[in-house]
């Protein structure tokens, strides 16, 4: 998935979709938490997971509606060599000499 992603180009994706078929799909969205509210410090949503073409969900061209924080925690979870962190509310950040 994560080479996928990385070839910024939907044909990977949709022939990756195509290659695990609907039920594998849908279970890589549910171990990524794409079709469940996320734990976080506010109420979170989640759409439905129901994949039908596999080759149009895989390139987010299907019914599956994401939030951006199931999306930024996708793109962690790549980031995080396939494990996914947890999220956290960012208030305010400061550089390492303490100024905003």
């Amino acid at each position: 998935m994560a080479d996928a992603v990385g070839a910024a180009c939907p044909a990977p994706l949709a022939e990756l979709g195509a290659n695990l078929g609907s039920p594998a799909l849908e279970a890589v969205f549910d171990r990524w938490a794409l079709g469940k509210p996320l734990p976080f410090e506010i109420p979170t949503d989640a759409g439905e997971i129901q994949v039908t073409d596999p080759r149009l969900a895989a390139i987010g061209q299907e019914s599956l509606t994401l939030t951006p924080l199931h999306i930024a925690m996708a793109a962690a979870t790549i980031g995080n060599g396939g494990v996914m962190p947890p999220a956290h509310l960012v208030l305010g950040n400061k550089d390492a000499d303490g100024r905003s």
